[in-house]
């Protein structure tokens, strides 16, 4: 094997390695809400779903609903989320 073909693997081998372990998601959106009793709300939305955690002002966290990911879910969330009284931080 020249020596070109070895700095080509070289290359291919670091890039590879780059994108699979310092990747981050094309979509990653966080959202945190407080309501006015203290409950607090922590949206995360990625490509490959979003989760909803949940609690109380004097609880631990708890998983409040699983589902779809990308921008379109991130904001219904959101949007439904902040129509039962949670606002941002």
């Amino acid at each position: 094997m020249g020596y070109l073909a070895v700095m080509i693997r070289a290359a291919a081998f670091a890039a590879l390695s780059v994108m699979l372990f310092h990747a981050t998601p094309a979509n990653a959106q966080v959202a945190q809400l407080v309501r006015a009793d203290g409950s607090q709300l922590t949206i995360r939305c990625r490509d490959w779903g979003c989760s909803v955690l949940g609690r109380r002002a004097d609880g631990a966290w708890a998983l409040i609903e699983k589902g779809p990911g990308g921008a379109a879910a991130f904001e219904k969330l959101t949007e439904k989320y902040q129509a039962l009284g949670f606002a941002t931080r």
